[in-house]
């Protein structure tokens, strides 16, 4: 049997047809996400439809950048204080959108975790869980952007070591310090090689190691055996849940230094591509994938079309769509 070197990931998210909704709208603090009952009513949000007729489907093939649409769910400058009270008045304007954003994503892309239930209910999807998974992720993400880019003084005012040993954590208007359980984060952190190596240097290793801290507490994973072909063998790291799948993501990314930019279509995020094998990247590329391209494409040929027949002239047509003078002619 043939052997391969390299190790893939893997992860089975199961999503419900019938979609998902909150166990109680009226108390989100202690609400939990659950599968409809009926397919009367799907509940799923209008999105890619490679994801949402698939009831089973693996991330990392379909969705390799679903950690950054997770850790998104929150608005950038929504503070720690708007995110509590927006879970405990969820008929308010930001409680609504919270809740809205959190089922959207949900009925899309499916449960990313079951929790332990302190009501007796052995596993469930509360929703105060999945918002602070979605803060943490946020978090590391930011951190990782700030050390790609090279920012140390931002970096430093987001993460610092107190005289404590502690982690101190200063986001989204909200310092804590990072604790796990017996065995604290900042122990393991004070430990960690990645550390011990940049103490002088300071910061930019101290949070590198504070995100894998992170990465490690929020991904369960199991290494096993598979068969790519059925005379291969080969190693892959499954993923548990679809939590611990979008936190191998992020440590892939991080680990490969992956670039990203939002598709002008559908607004996804997609990885830049770079030079291989002396072939340039598409560093440039500006849609996901060439249905995106080609929507776009007749949806700014449309509203072209539009412009003209509501008397604007080519420059002013070209200045409002991106579209170059030439091009409209043909179109026009």
């Amino acid at each position: 049997m043939k052997r391969t070197n390299y190790i893939s990931f893997h992860a089975e998210i199961k999503r419900n047809p019938a979609g998902y909704i909150l166990s109680d709208e009226e108390n989100v603090w202690s609400s939990a996400i659950v599968a409809r009952e009926s397919a009367d009513e799907t509940g799923a949000s209008e999105g890619d439809p490679g994801v949402a007729r698939q009831w089973t489907y693996n991330p990392f093939e379909v969705e390799p950048a679903l950690f950054m649409i997770f850790a998104e769910i929150l608005p950038r400058d929504m503070s720690y204080d708007e995110i509590q009270n927006s879970l405990r008045r969820p008929d308010s304007h930001p409680g609504q959108q919270l809740t809205r954003s959190l089922l959207d994503f949900v009925n899309q892309y499916g449960i990313p975790r079951l929790y332990e239930s302190v009501w007796g209910i052995p596993s469930e999807a509360r929703v105060y869980n999945l918002v602070w998974s979605a803060v943490e992720m946020g978090l590391a993400l930011e951190l990782h952007r700030e050390v790609q880019a090279g920012d140390q003084e931002t970096v430093s005012s987001l993460v610092s070591r107190g005289e404590d040993g502690r982690t101190y954590v200063s986001y989204r208007g909200w310092e804590f310090h990072l604790t796990d359980e017996p065995q604290s984060l900042p122990k393991r952190l004070s430990e960690h090689a990645m550390l011990v190596r940049s103490r002088e240097s300071g910061t930019i290793g101290f949070t590198m190691a504070t995100i894998e801290a992170l990465i490690d507490r929020g991904a369960k994973t199991q290494l096993e055996f598979w068969q790519p072909t059925p005379d291969a063998l080969a190693l892959r790291l499954r993923a548990e849940d679809l939590l611990s799948a979008m936190w191998l993501q992020l440590a892939v990314a991080i680990a490969a230094d992956k670039r990203y930019r939002r598709c002008e279509c559908c607004d996804k995020p997609f990885e830049l591509q770079r030079r291989v094998q002396g072939r340039k990247g598409r560093a440039d590329k500006r849609f996901c994938s060439v249905n995106c391209r080609i929507k776009n494409h007749k949806r700014q040929q449309r509203r072209a079309i539009k412009m003209y027949q509501e008397g604007e002239d080519l420059p002013a047509i070209s200045e409002a769509t991106g579209v170059d003078e030439e091009t409209l002619r043909r179109w026009l």
